[in-house]
């Protein structure tokens, strides 16, 4: 947005909206103590329009939903001001104490964990945690943290509540026990029986690890773990790390003995290129994970001959090791996987040689044992590089399993498949989960077993449904004594078979007919694919419909129909993923063998375990893909729901540690997004239902009048029992290709949401789909961010079709036939209106001229069955520069007038106060509306202002004074913050000639006159029906203003303004 030639100075417009936002709270503040609750509420929702960033605003506005008995609303505006503030943890106990008092108990008790895991001994949670607990009758619960030079916690069970529980705690491999028997004031305080229920382990004596995932438990139950639950490392470390990002080098870097401080960074190629940087950004990432105050991050652009060449940039504090990922290589960091790939393939290759069998031509220098030797040395050093990182998460004085030593001769495909389930919790999913299983044997021509490892589950009913199974020969059982988390359970799982392919499959999944089957046979379509994922409602970045979100569980008959779906719209098609995805996940056996066990020490009770194998496996060349023809229901968290957020931060942590480019190459997947397609097949199958029954719609993203007239066209056609679809710009608009995404919404379907297309490569594609869909007509509304190649589908569909008119972006890429004056340009000549345009640039942002546009607008409309306009005065200006077009006028019937006004409700006594209502930009008056409420300044007029809305610079206006803002609305608030703002008249100062104006509607609605330019459908409309006064096009500030006087004096009372 170009900045405003009436900006006052930026300190003064930042103090103006300063001190509105404090005068909004103070009079908020005011009308509270004074019991005027809807007061209260308009001006705490107003500064949340201007401040909608501000937690303190959301944390007020809670407080007076709470006086008003609406918890549940409280709690979800607490919540949006932690996140915001999340070192203001107040906000988020003061939410769990509103979930609370809503009686919603399942966001009661999560909201209270995720508390307890940032503060254990917060007293509003811990008071939570003791009423939680006591209601649901459940136990044990309690905490565990990194406390100085040892582990503490608290560990209670309320139907027990006098009993010191046993706690047993793993760190780096030990097992350390303890009896939670020590009184804690502040536990007795919050009803956590008598307060003797905390514990601590001095790990002095037991030279534990300095930096390790801490797992704790009583009698099997996990303890929540603290956020801090890493353990200090030693005074005086320097932790961070550092990556390449595409653009340049990033990082961070703390001293974890003085974390205030701001470090020295240095960065160095060789003799080529030396630079110092302060780590001193804002890290959001460590900010939450409580690494200092967060602000020890880093951005470093690269010289121009680092970014064309190769270059290998080391990376450190001074005085320090270097971070970890340094040293940081550029291109050549791109090329390490490709070599390492290449070389593993040779190796594979190598290893397939049967005896008496004629090799692989294999490259020179690989032509000896003592060769291939090297290359296993090669790939070794590689992995090591890439995993022996220091900082969060590396390993303490060991090393996973490398490649070296650990390729071994391939074989046929093994006999059959193993399939591993650990199990911990939830009777009834893990239930239906292993029927499931059984139930699918039949079906599948693929031999699989079962091997259900029981990891100590707390679960009586569980455990006799595990042994029945065993004692039957339907699962083969392992069952521990201790619980000794998802990694260990699901390794030992993948011992039983060494030799088979194998399928870890969370406990909460449900499958479907010859699943295993279409795994196995898209694992094995390529040498080197290791891992399989399928489709999921509930599967990270293979969730379907929505990706990267959980999508609630549809019916069991409704999954097993998706399941079916997937296998006949997406047979054998499979799509390279960054990373497999844990709740089902099919190991080719060479894959495992290579890559190793999963790594329980740092992932001991599961979330990143599998991103961590799949990162080591790719360094071996392996390739992780997902099997489009296989949906895996997942309800997620079953068994871990209790501690899901400590897990999720503590397994990104080893993960950040080991590999800083991990989260660049998962974005760098969902902005790409290659399984929209695979989603979008399934949409369309989903969409048959509406098919010959639709009507095709063509508009625009932006809000306003058209996307409003829009939404009553489909509630319209919705009543007729039609089916509307919608085409338009998709989120984003731009694909990273370059091209732009359209998007199809059904909305009798809304979670048909993969109905994208990138134009013009997938021009074709969406032709066909269109096809499908048998549309009888088409309304074309806007074309403003769509590609010119929607017309051209639009002609080759060969299907009746209308066009309203909303603006007139048919003939003037400016749009408002605003010139580069900021007024009406009066409609010249073509000629003039090109050179407009390529002074002033195109609104439409879309490269054509006029001429062009006008032509492409001509046979558009020449081809419409009707071409409608909403008022008289757009229909003729359509007329006047797009020849030939037939043009009715139609105006949008649901926004008919009232038949009258009760007059001008002011008395003389009081400023008189003109509200405007809307988005007041620069066409719609901005300069105008500043400028007469500076002359009503000036000369001391009774007269105020007030925006229902926003308007082109707020602050600016806001210190001319004499004028209220509310800040943007939906429309269904318009009437009754009109209403709120005690105006008089309503005011509309648009400089062009506007086609339609539902604001002049609404005001109407609130029951004031309205006063505007004679130009447009606003003039049209006032002089038509008499509900106000119009004055002409081009008036200075003042006369305005006189003019609002007057006409209010003498159309005071009732019937001043009738319809005629």
């Amino acid at each position: 947005m170009r900045a405003s030639p009436f900006a006052t100075d930026a300190s003064l417009r930042q103090s103006s909206a300063q001190a509105h936002l404090d005068a909004l709270k103070r009079g908020f503040h005011e009308a509270l103590a004074q019991g005027d609750l809807p007061q209260a509420q308009y001006l705490i929702e107003t500064a949340i329009r201007h401040a909608p960033g501000a937690a303190a605003v959301k944390a007020l506005h809670a407080t007076v939903l709470t006086r008003q008995g609406r918890h549940a609303e409280a709690a979800g505006q607490l919540e949006a001001a932690f996140r915001i503030e999340p070192a203001m943890i107040e906000y988020l106990a003061y939410a769990a104490a509103s979930w609370d008092r809503a009686g919603r108990r399942e966001e009661t008790r999560n909201l209270t964990i995720r508390l307890l895991a940032l503060e254990p001994f917060q007293p509003i949670g811990l008071a939570l945690a003791a009423r939680t607990a006591l209601l649901a009758g459940k136990g044990p619960m309690g905490c565990v943290w990194a406390d100085g030079s040892g582990i503490a916690g608290w560990a209670w069970d309320p139907r027990r509540a006098a009993d010191r529980l046993p706690v047993t705690v793993r760190l780096g491999g030990m097992a350390l026990t303890a009896r939670a028997d020590r009184m804690e004031p502040r536990l007795a305080s919050a009803g956590i029986g008598d307060g003797g229920h905390a514990f601590f382990i001095d790990l002095a004596p037991f030279a534990a690890p300095g930096s390790a995932v801490i797992d704790a438990d009583v009698e099997g139950a996990p303890l929540i773990a603290s956020a801090r639950s890493q353990p200090k490392p030693d005074r005086g470390c320097v932790l961070g790390a550092v990556w390449f990002d595409g653009r340049g080098i990033r990082g961070w870097a703390v001293d974890t003995d003085r974390p205030q401080s701001r470090l020295t960074v240095t960065l160095r190629s060789g003799t080529r290129w030396h630079h110092t940087v302060q780590a001193d950004e804002l890290d959001q990432g460590l900010l939450a994970q409580g690494v200092g105050d967060g602000h020890h991050g880093f951005t470093v652009c690269l010289p121009p001959f680092l970014e064309d060449g190769t270059a290998e940039i080391a990376v450190f504090v001074e005085g320090h090791a270097a971070l970890a990922g340094s040293p940081v290589l550029i291109a050549g960091d791109l090329r390490r996987s490709a070599v390492m790939r290449e070389l593993s393939g040779w190796l594979r290759a190598a290893g397939q040689v049967e005896e008496g069998g004629t090799p692989p031509p294999l490259p020179q220098a690989l032509a000896g044992p003592a060769a291939l030797a090297i290359c296993r040395e090669t790939i070794a050093r590689l992995t090591l590089q890439s995993q022996a990182l220091p900082g969060p998460g590396a390993l303490s004085g060991s090393v996973l399993p490398s490649a070296a030593g650990l390729l071994p001769n391939r074989s046929a495909r093994p006999p059959g498949v193993a399939v591993v389930v650990p199990v911990f919790g939830g009777l009834k999913e893990t239930s239906a989960c292993l029927d499931a299983l059984l139930a699918s044997r039949s079906r599948n021509a693929t031999r699989f077993d079962i091997v259900a490892v029981d990891d100590a589950s707390p679960l009586p009913e569980l455990g006799r449904r595990l042994d029945e199974l065993a004692r039957s020969g339907e699962i083969r059982l392992i069952r521990h004594r201790v619980n000794q988390g998802f990694a260990s359970s699901v390794n030992a799982g993948m011992k039983v078979w060494p030799d088979r392919d194998i399928v870890l499959l969370n406990s909460d999944t449900l499958v479907y007919g010859d699943w295993v089957d279409r795994l196995r046979r898209t694992c094995h379509t390529a040498p080197d694919i290791g891992t399989v994922t399928p489709l999921s409602n509930n599967g990270s970045i293979c969730s379907y419909p929505r990706p990267n979100a959980v999508n609630p569980m549809p019916p069991a008959a409704e999954l097993e129909r998706l399941d079916r779906l997937c296998a006949k719209v997406n047979a054998g098609t499979a799509v390279e993923i960054p990373t497999g995805v844990g709740f089902c996940l099919y190991i080719r056996r060479e894959c495992g063998t290579e890559t190793g066990a999963l790594d329980a020490a740092a992932f001991p009770r599961g979330y990143g375990e599998e991103n961590d194998f799949c990162r080591r496996a790719e360094t071996l060349g392996w390739r992780h893909v997902v099997a489009g023809d296989v949906f895996v229901a997942h309800h997620g968290s079953i068994s871990f729901d209790t501690e899901k957020t400590s897990l999720l931060a503590a397994g990104m942590n080893v993960l950040d540690g080991r590999y800083p480019g991990y989260r660049n190459a998962v974005d760098r997947f969902v902005r790409f997004d290659p399984l929209r397609p695979l989603r979008r097949n399934l949409d369309l199958q989903h969409a048959v239902a509406v098919y010959r029954r639709a009507v095709l719609f063509i508009t625009t993203d932006q809000e306003g009048g058209t996307e409003r007239h829009v939404a009553e066209r489909v509630r319209e056609l919705e009543g007729t029992g039609q089916v509307p679809v919608i085409l338009r710009p998709a989120e984003g608009g731009q694909s990273p290709g370059g091209g732009r995404l359209v998007r199809l919404a059904v909305p009798p379907l809304p979670d048909l949401c993969n109905l994208v297309f990138d134009l013009p490569a997938e021009a074709d594609v969406l032709l066909d789909v269109l096809t499908r869909f048998g549309f009888s007509r088409i309304e074309v509304h806007h074309m403003l961010n769509l590609p010119a190649e929607v017309l051209d589908i639009v002609h080759r569909l060969d299907l009746p079709y209308d066009v309203t008119v909303h603006d007139y972006a048919w003939f003037c890429p400016r749009i408002t036939m605003i010139d580069h004056t900021g007024s009406y340009c009066g409609e010249p000549a073509l000629a003039a209106c090109e050179r407009c345009v390529a002074l002033n640039g195109s609104e439409t942002g879309e490269a054509i001229s006029v001429t062009d546009l006008r032509q492409r607008s001509q046979r558009l409309f020449r081809g419409a069955r009707e071409v409608v306009a909403p008022s008289a005065d757009a229909a003729a200006r359509i007329r006047r520069h797009v020849q030939g077009a037939r043009i009715a006028t139609r105006p949008h019937r649901d926004h008919d007038a009232p038949a009258g006004i009760d007059g001008c409700a002011w008395d003389g006594t009081r400023p008189l106060r003109a509200v405007l209502v809307g988005a007041i930009g620069e066409h719609k008056g901005f300069r105008i509306l500043r400028d007469c409420v500076r002359d009503a300044a000036k000369r001391d007029l009774p007269l105020e202002f007030s925006v229902v809305g926003h308007t082109f610079d707020d602050d600016a206006l806001r210190a001319a004074g004499r004028i209220s803002i509310t800040g943007p609305y939906a429309p269904h608030e318009a009437a009754d913050l009109i209403r709120a703002s005690r105006s008089d008249v309503a005011l509309f100062l648009s400089v062009w000639p506007e086609t339609w104006c539902y604001a002049l509607t609404e005001a109407w609605a609130a029951g004031l006159p309205a006063f505007g330019f004679d130009i447009g459908a606003i003039g049209e409309r006032i002089a038509a029906t008499g509900l106000g006064a119009v004055f002409p096009l081009g008036w200075q500030a003042c006369e305005i203003n006189d003019f609002l006087l007057e006409t209010a004096r003498r159309m005071r009372g009732p019937s001043a303004f009738c319809r005629k």
